[in-house]
């Protein structure tokens, strides 16, 4: 099972968790953030830059239901999701992120609850950095973020929306490959096709050529320097 992992941080040089989104290949749904009311939130809000507080903060309150205290509880709410999700496949789980941090800060806010151990060894992580600069996979997230402004009125940077972004990229881009291996086996096949059918019409000349060299050997197999 495919997960697909987006999280919201402070910043880059010394990133702190703000919000988690993970969407299943299915299309089910995590989404929580940290209440930027409660003492944790008023410190690593007032530690945000000036791009997390301008395109990231300001898409809080979107979703009842889903704000936290802590690193605990965040790391909570997840373990619960995942380890459930886990239960009903009967497997393992594998994340797909598309930055370490996003890898990291899901890993701190699991041992913050206690509960890595227990994760651990049902989570396999992923990195799919190589999607970047495909123009197909840019397309698909493009309409992916579009879709989840109609949807919930998301834009770009809330962790839901660039999870499912993730989503639409990667299976774009994978699906282009398998279509692009289709083709490939596709005009193989009919070259394939097309060469069984051209000896099969000339199967006679074929034979005739190859018993006239037989008899006279190759036509300027005198002159030949080899």
């Amino acid at each position: 099972m495919l997960v697909f992992l987006d999280t919201e941080f402070t910043d880059f040089q010394q990133p702190e968790l703000l919000s988690i989104g993970i969407v299943t290949e299915s299309g089910e749904e995590l989404y929580i953030e940290l209440d930027l009311q409660s003492e944790l939130g008023k410190r690593r809000s007032a530690s945000s830059n000036e791009f997390v507080s301008a395109r990231v903060l300001n898409q809080w309150h979107r979703f009842s239901g889903a704000t936290c205290k802590s690193d605990e509880e965040m790391g909570g709410r997840a373990a619960d999701w995942l380890l459930e999700l886990a239960r009903r496949i009967g497997g393992g789980i594998d994340v797909i992120y598309y930055d370490k941090t996003d890898a990291d800060l899901l890993e701190l806010a699991l041992k913050a609850a206690g509960v890595w151990p227990a994760s651990h060894p049902l989570l396999h992580f992923a990195i799919v950095s190589y999607l970047r600069g495909n123009q197909v996979v840019e397309a698909a997230m493009a309409a992916s973020w579009a879709n989840s402004g109609t949807l919930d009125g998301l834009k770009r940077h809330h962790a839901l929306a660039d999870a499912r972004a993730l989503r639409a990229g990667f299976h774009a881009m994978h699906s282009a490959s398998e279509e692009a291996a289709v083709v490939d086996a596709n005009i193989a096949n009919a070259a394939a096709r097309k060469r069984e059918q051209w000896l099969a019409e000339n199967a006679d000349a074929i034979e005739s050529s190859n018993a006239w060299v037989e008899e006279h050997g190759l036509p300027l197999e005198n002159s030949r320097l080899f």
